[in-house]
């Protein structure tokens, strides 16, 4: 029986998975070549996710609340109550027994429409996980795929900046989300000038818990967001649509999937630049006491920042395992990591290419140890030939922020000039980095000695904390600024396995052994052999 897709314009017959009902991936069709993708490829839409949606605001304004009421069709018109267990933490395992985001967590959706034009705006969009079919039937309605998002939900407004200001995470869009019985505090104003530095155009701002306040303090809580988007350092924001929702109980979730059905534009990306992902999971996925006929490779997982990436295609992974040279020298020599991909996912979804847009999982050749409990997140993958180098020391063009923004959410104060000798935290990518100040130039450029290995190209931006006392006397990073690296000073050396000696055919090692043979034996004791 053929299955046809309604939801693309492109009538595609006969080529639906029997198994999970998606449009296959044909390794041959022309439609996949990197010079004919585009975001909207039904093959690609119809498994991975081709539009990255971040869903920001202030601890306890209900952001993660908003994220789980999407992923959850089944749940809508319900309450959702924290004593039943419905909370956002539910919707990953990870988090259940935590209160807060503690990570990027990558959540994707496909949003639809009903293909029956005398259903109104917005009651005709509905928004179902990403391993639903293209056409849906519900209550006697059919409803076709429009797109495919991946919603980002960030650990705190200053891991939000860092990752959107260094360009570690693309982001298309920005749900700003607001608690309506509380006013503005001082991180929207700092997450509105993240996003206008980081040149995303698109924002929804959203009112939440309208219904735990009355009209008067919801329209005062109105006007007051209104009133900051007036500023002319806010001008990009102006038009911006504001929403106000209860997302407890289930109101105008549906006109949120209409705007981003609508007012989101995707943006075109070059498909044919070397293909480049920023490792953000690694682990080891085969059991315990597992077989060796039954070993699988390692797998990684992450966000492919450009270009396409293919099952069978040969891969390498920089900075790669790590290696001490000895004790005395504190020499840290590097050995990338050159391997093939096996498989590829998003989520339940089976992918044969992947493209940017939401978390990618990689199943790949090498060995299962070197990529358990995350021991490659943060560096890069692509093509071999095609990756940056590999630096311990860079010359960076610092840029300071007016405010420091602090990480337990208190406002913080001007940051003083960068003193030599001073202990810095980078973050570079996925990765951050401590190291020291080594040197302060005359136009106000650092160079700076990494504890770690860096994989970053001159240009790249990155993110600039210090370390400061929090509010209990604890001690806690603070982000100061940002900077450009504007060239590596110096490389680290690669692992060469044929110059290395073993330590006990080395004389170092004969002389320390001669003098203990030769040593008097002590009383009661054997002499040493």
């Amino acid at each position: 029986m053929k299955i046809k897709n309604v939801g693309f314009k492109e009538d595609l017959t006969g080529v639906v998975d029997s198994e999970d009902g998606l449009l296959k991936q044909r390794k041959y069709s022309p439609a996949l070549k990197n010079e004919n993708i585009t975001h909207s490829t039904p093959e690609i839409g119809a498994r991975q996710a081709t539009q990255n949606v971040a869903v920001v605001g202030r601890c306890g304004s209900g952001a993660s609340s908003f994220i789980y009421r999407m992923l959850r069709p089944h749940d809508r018109g319900h309450d959702l109550s924290l004593n039943n267990g419905s909370d956002a933490r539910a919707a990953s395992p990870k988090l259940q027994k935590r209160h807060a985001t503690r990570v990027v967590i990558f959540s994707n959706a496909k949003l639809y429409k009903c293909t029956d034009p005398s259903i109104p705006r917005p009651e005709c969009y509905r928004c179902y996980p990403s391993h639903s079919q293209d056409l849906i039937e519900e209550e006697h309605l059919q409803y076709s795929m429009l797109k495919h998002v991946a919603f980002l939900d960030f650990p705190s407004h200053c891991n939000f900046v860092s990752s959107i200001l260094t360009g570690s995470t693309i982001v298309d869009a920005v749900i700003l989300v607001v608690a309506a019985d509380e006013h503005l505090s001082h991180e929207i104003p700092l997450l509105l000038t993240a996003i206008k530095k980081a040149n995303i155009s698109q924002l929804i701002i959203l009112q939440n818990k309208v219904d735990n306040v009355g009209r008067e303090q919801a329209m005062d809580n109105h006007q007051e967001i209104t009133n900051l988007l007036q500023r002319d350092e806010y001008s990009f924001a102006a038009k911006c649509p504001i929403v106000p929702i209860s997302v407890k109980k289930d109101k105008n979730v549906d006109v949120v999937i209409d705007l981003l059905c609508t007012y989101v534009k995707p943006q075109e990306r070059d498909y044919t630049l070397p293909p480049r992902m920023l490792i953000l999971r690694s682990f080891d996925p085969n059991p315990e006491n597992c077989g060796i006929e039954d070993l699988k490779g390692g797998c990684v997982g992450g966000q492919i920042m450009q270009g396409v990436f293919r099952v069978g295609q040969k891969i390498e992974v920089r900075p790669g395992v790590l290696y001490k040279r000895s004790s005395k020298e504190k020499i840290i020599e590097c050995l990338p990591l050159k391997t093939k991909i096996v498989d590829m996912f998003s989520e339940k979804n089976v992918l044969q290419v992947g493209i940017p847009g939401g978390m990618v999982g990689m199943c790949t050749k090498m060995d299962p140890a070197v990529c358990s409990r995350n021991k490659l997140v943060g560096q890069i993958v692509g093509k071999p030939g095609t990756l940056p180098e590999i630096w311990r020391e860079l010359l960076l063009d610092v840029d300071l922020f007016p405010a420091a923004i602090r990480s337990d959410s208190q406002e913080g104060d001007p940051p003083e000039p960068i003193q030599q000798g001073e202990r810095l935290l980078l973050n570079i990518g996925g990765i951050s980095s401590v190291g020291t100040v080594v040197q302060v130039t005359e136009d106000g450029n650092i160079v700076y000695n990494s504890k770690a290995p860096i994989c970053v190209s001159e240009g790249d931006t990155v993110s600039i904390s210090r370390m400061i006392s929090g509010k209990h006397g604890e001690s806690l990073w603070s982000l100061i600024g940002m900077a450009n690296v504007k060239e590596g000073v110096k490389k680290v050396p690669f692992y060469d396995r044929s110059t290395r000696q073993r330590k006990s055919s080395t004389p170092e090692f004969k002389a320390q052994r001669k003098q203990i043979q030769m040593r008097p034996a002590s009383p009661g004791k054997p002499t040493p052999v």
